[in-house]
């Protein structure tokens, strides 16, 4: 499977230089197409001024002067000022999880002999698990805070699972790399400028869309998770959830056995270009904190029945998930 995403991201890449700003298509995992004409924050690499507002409003009004943009003078709506109105499926910032008294859907898929921490994210009230593995502290569920930061052809940069609500809270959102790394730098300037049809070459901790105190692992970080976990090769098995993996073409249990309380869940992912997701119950994808290119970027896959990890580069606007790793 992973020979296949590399033929995908080398055709990615040939396509790219014969044909400049064309689309091209490639064919990882299940025929992700790259659409390379989707842009992120803007097709120039501008990014989006600090006047962006997210977490507590159903609109988001940039302040951008290059991307050909009418720019705003205030963090206000106003006839000078571009207002993007989100719609009822985008503006996700949910309140059926923000609560500690309330039981999660992904908490019931949490290993019972583990001792998990439990935080609250300032930003919208959401409380998640965490959980420490080796030196490392880990968040035990996905990311779902709403980055609503649009881009050319979106509202938002964050999405849930066939655009319903309530795969938000049960999954997580899925993030464009742009999102995931705060190209608008609302949080931090660690990820300023970074998404699809630019370099940005980030240097040091990315906080990216995580949470005060916590930020986008690196490719070195996940690689010491594998560590922790008995190494790579066997480290898709122990991080995998123990039920809702599809099974094996030859009736074996694709499932995993959590034995380190990680618990990722086959929260599929979304495609570029489209609002076409794919893969629930098969596969998990997150995004790392590591560019390869203008247009892709690390991640770490899990794939049902697979005891090892997988993982290459893929197309930046791809929706993928996040996990984040404490400071």
């Amino acid at each position: 499977m992973n020979m296949f995403k590399n033929l995908a991201v080398m055709a990615l890449v040939v396509g790219f230089i014969a044909c400049g700003d064309d689309s091209s298509t490639g064919s990882p995992t299940d025929a992700k197409d790259d659409g390379s004409s989707s842009s992120v924050i803007s097709s120039d690499g501008s990014s989006f001024s600090e006047s962006v507002i997210l977490g507590s409003s159903s609109s988001v009004i940039p302040s951008v002067g290059s991307a050909g943009v009418e720019e705003s003078s205030s963090s206000s709506s106003s006839s000078s000022s571009v207002n993007v109105s989100l719609s009822s499926s985008q503006n996700q910032l949910s309140s059926s999880s923000s609560s500690s008294s309330v039981d999660k859907f992904v908490w019931s898929y949490l290993n019972t002999d583990i001792e998990y921490e439990e935080f609250t994210d300032e930003r919208d009230g959401q409380v998640y698990k965490s959980v420490k593995i080796g030196d490392q502290v880990w968040m035990a569920e996905n990311l779902n805070y709403a980055y609503v930061v649009p881009t050319a052809e979106w509202d938002s940069s964050s999405f849930c699972y066939d655009d319903e609500l309530d795969n938000c809270a049960k999954y997580g959102r899925l993030y464009l790399w742009s999102a995931a790394m705060d190209s608008a730098a609302v949080f931090s300037e660690s990820g300023r400028g970074c998404g699809f049809g630019v370099e940005c070459n980030p240097n040091g901790i990315v906080r990216g869309v995580c949470p005060e105190g916590w930020h986008l692992p690196s490719s070195e970080e996940w690689y010491a998770l594998h560590s922790s976990v008995g190494g790579y090769l066997t480290a898709g098995k122990m991080l995998r959830t123990t039920s809702d993996w599809h099974n094996n073409s030859n009736g074996t249990d694709g499932n995993g056995t959590n034995a380190y309380g990680f618990s990722v869940y086959p929260s599929g992912y979304r495609h570029v270009n489209s609002v076409f997701y794919s893969r629930l119950g098969y596969d998990a994808h997150f995004w790392m904190a590591d560019e390869w290119s203008k247009t892709n970027a690390s991640y770490e896959e899990l794939v049902y029945g697979y005891d090892y990890t997988t993982g290459d580069a893929d197309p930046k606007n791809l929706g993928y998930s996040v996990r984040c790793l404490m400071d």
